[in-house]
């Protein structure tokens, strides 16, 4: 039986800004790559809530989901199969204590955070863009 998971990510823009988190260098799947925060969620787990878990543990951020921008399936290396839903949120708190999962972090100009994110994150993020911050 082929394993499927679910993953959440979030687009926290302050300011023309969104920020970004950077993987350990030694990561499998995407090494010292910048990406949007987020993660896999529980079984069962709503969406919208496993977002503000996940994006809290590994930022210390808090955010309130406002609006879904897309949900993508991809397959990993290792077989198997992840939908992805990225968010629109507005972060409730600021102040950073980032998880031993990424290396890094930073507050990014959108349009200098399109050019460097990971390839996977670029559509997304355009996509936001489009939406949310032209006028």
């Amino acid at each position: 039986m082929k394993k499927t998971e679910v993953a959440v990510k979030a687009i926290v823009e302050k300011n023309g800004k969104v920020f970004l988190v950077q993987r350990q260098p030694d990561d499998p799947e995407q090494p010292s790559g910048w990406e949007l925060p987020g993660g896999r969620i529980n079984a069962g787990e709503n969406p919208a809530e496993g977002l503000k878990r996940e994006v809290k543990e590994e930022t210390g951020i808090e955010v309130e989901p406002l609006t879904k921008i897309n949900t993508r399936s991809f397959q990993r290396k290792d077989g198997v199969t992840v939908q992805m839903i990225t968010f629109a949120c507005v972060a409730k708190s600021e102040k950073v204590l980032l998880s031993a999962e990424h290396a890094s972090c930073d507050w990014v100009p959108v349009e200098k955070a399109i050019k460097q994110v990971t390839p996977f994150y670029t559509k997304v993020l355009e996509e936001y863009t489009n939406i949310y911050l032209k006028k």
